[in-house]
């Protein structure tokens, strides 16, 4: 079984990164990535590879045609790093709604993988 959370977090670290290759649509350094980085990162996870990450931010760029905030939901808490509540804020939907839609991205997502 994969850990679709562990592979989330490595597709965060290889979007702060800048990838040139990236693309979806937000730019490749967001307006939180000089607070972040991942130097010295106690949470910093292994890199995955460019072409395991292309495939992955492919995956994510599908959301946005099913679901706009499931694709927001997983920039904002694996790309930015904001926790649900500063999510739910930003977007505009509750704490509850934020975990139900994180929970049918991720459902959508392993389905991929596991294939």
């Amino acid at each position: 079984m994969i850990d679709i959370d562990f592979k989330l977090q490595q597709w965060g670290q290889w979007s702060r990164k800048g990838n040139p290759m990236n693309k979806l649509d937000y730019p490749a350094k967001s307006a939180y990535a000089g607070l972040v980085t991942d130097e010295h990162d106690p949470n910093a996870v292994p890199d995955m590879s460019d072409d395991e990450a292309m495939r992955l931010d492919a995956l994510i760029a599908n959301l946005k045609r099913r679901n706009g905030h499931e694709r927001r939901i997983l920039e904002a808490i694996y790309i930015n790093r904001l926790s649900v509540r500063a999510t739910a804020k930003i977007i505009g939907i509750g704490k509850s709604s934020v975990y139900r839609e994180l929970h049918r991205a991720k459902e959508y997502l392993e389905r991929f993988f596991t294939n």
